[in-house]
């Protein structure tokens, strides 16, 4: 009113009052695990609920290794938010190990949401997988030992994981088995390769560790050779398949061979029905051997059973040649 006692229209105002916080929650699981691994952590998504919190209202988030943050923002929509293209965290430089995810908010009148808290982990360190440099000791397998050929290795940043190894041969057949991979880092796994064809046979073996980093593939070449050699012995020895007093002490046995390189050995026993005599035969680059001369004059006069003998260099075994010549070193009497 003024001094003349006259009383002024009421003035009236509406104001709002709103002493409600708003709420903010983090997604419980993050990344599929809470684990972020190498393939993860540039593109990290974090995501949650809100609740009081008006939509386009500005989440923070951030990441934390205890030494270092970084930043992101995402908006409101519905009572919830996501980090989305452009915003995705790129969390590589951080430290692995615990790191600290926080999100807060605050409505549009300004009230703070409680900064919700979350520990994922960031593992983006790869393991490490090798091939042992000799396999099947030669690195060369052969037909007694495709049906269980043993790969070994060791591997670093996977232990307990499983380790899966493959045999590829020039037909791109494969064969594949797995192993655990053992606390001091080392693995065997045994492959059938008898199905996959003679050559060249890639093995390779891969592994991916907890967090789910892939190892960089490890890779060697070995050689599949399962096809035996034959060794034959020659029809006719000494001119008739027998062996007379003139002869007995150089006797030679000659014969034929495929699938042995040249210079590869053949044995040569001739043996009675108590002793043996051996000897030995260089293969020629025609398949061709002739063994050295074997002095038999001791043996028994009679049947003489001639063997050959010989393996390729894989260490296949040729099916053992044989044949029956005869031995008459005694010489006539006449009176």
């Amino acid at each position: 009113s003024d001094t003349a006692g006259n009383a002024a229209s009421a003035a009236t105002k509406t104001i709002t009052l709103d002493n409600a916080a708003p709420t903010i929650t983090i997604a419980a699981t993050l990344e599929g695990d809470n684990i972020v691994n190498i393939d993860e952590d540039a593109t990290v998504v974090i995501s949650g609920t809100t609740a009081n919190v008006e939509d386009a209202q500005t989440v923070t988030v951030t990441f934390s290794d205890g030494t270092t943050t970084i930043s992101k923002t995402a908006s409101v929509s519905s009572d919830a938010f996501a980090l989305t293209v452009g915003q995705l965290a790129d969390i590589t430089n951080l430290n692995d190990g615990p790191i600290t995810v926080t999100a807060s908010v605050s409505d549009a009148h300004g009230n703070a949401a409680t900064t919700a808290s979350r520990t994922i982990t960031l593992d983006n360190l790869a393991p490490q997988v090798s091939i042992d440099a000799t396999l099947e000791v030669d690195n060369i397998v052969n037909n007694a030992e495709e049906a269980s050929v043993v790969v070994t290795g060791t591997s670093a940043g996977a232990a307990g994981r499983t380790v899966t190894v493959t045999a590829t041969d020039i037909n791109g057949l494969t064969d594949s088995g797995t192993a655990t991979i053992a606390t001091d880092g080392t693995y065997s796994v045994t492959l059938d390769v008898n199905a996959l064809a003679d050559g060249n046979l890639t093995i390779t073996a891969d592994v991916s560790d907890l967090a789910g980093n892939a190892a960089a593939q490890a890779s060697k070449t070995i050689t599949l050779d399962d096809t035996a050699p034959t060794v034959s012995i020659d029809d006719t020895l000494e001119g008739d398949n027998k062996v007379n007093a003139s002869e007995d002490g150089d006797v030679v046995v000659s014969g034929s061979s495929t699938g042995l390189a040249a210079g590869s050995t053949v044995t040569v026993t001739l043996a009675d029905s108590s002793s043996t005599v051996s000897t030995t035969a260089t293969v020629l680059s025609s398949g061709a051997w002739v063994a050295e001369p074997a002095d038999i004059s001791a043996l028994t006069d009679g049947n003489i059973t001639v063997t050959a003998n010989a393996s390729d260099t894989a260490g296949n075994a040729a099916s053992a040649a044989t044949k029956t010549i005869t031995l008459d070193n005694a010489a006539p009497t006449i009176t």
